[in-house]
């Protein structure tokens, strides 16, 4: 194997061992790999909660409003849009938080 090859495979593999073991399995994957020491790895994470079921579908319903609503097609204020939005929230939408 080239040394470019080389570091390629222990990049991929440096990545998969991170996304999987995290911090801690790459720095032992560096440690049995002396090569790969100077490679670095950027972990992000990322962690939310499930959107309930039909959350899409109430959010595209409220875009139907938007554009069929002779009320929030009329308005140029904002604060109209807004109180026309909020007037027809659906629980599966968390209260304050804008959409």
């Amino acid at each position: 194997m080239t040394p470019g090859d080389r570091r390629k495979h222990h990049t991929q593999e440096l990545r998969r061992v991170a996304f999987f073991q995290g911090k801690e399995g790459a720095d032992a994957y560096r440690l049995r790999h002396p090569e790969a020491r100077s490679i670095l790895v950027n972990v992000n994470t990322l962690a939310y909660s499930p959107k309930p079921s039909g959350y899409a579908d109430v959010v595209a319903s409220m875009a139907e409003l938007w554009f069929d609503s002779d009320t929030a097609a009329d308005s140029d204020d904002p604060a109209q849009g807004y109180r026309h939005d909020h007037a027809h929230r659906s629980d599966l939408i968390p209260r304050g938080i804008p959409i």
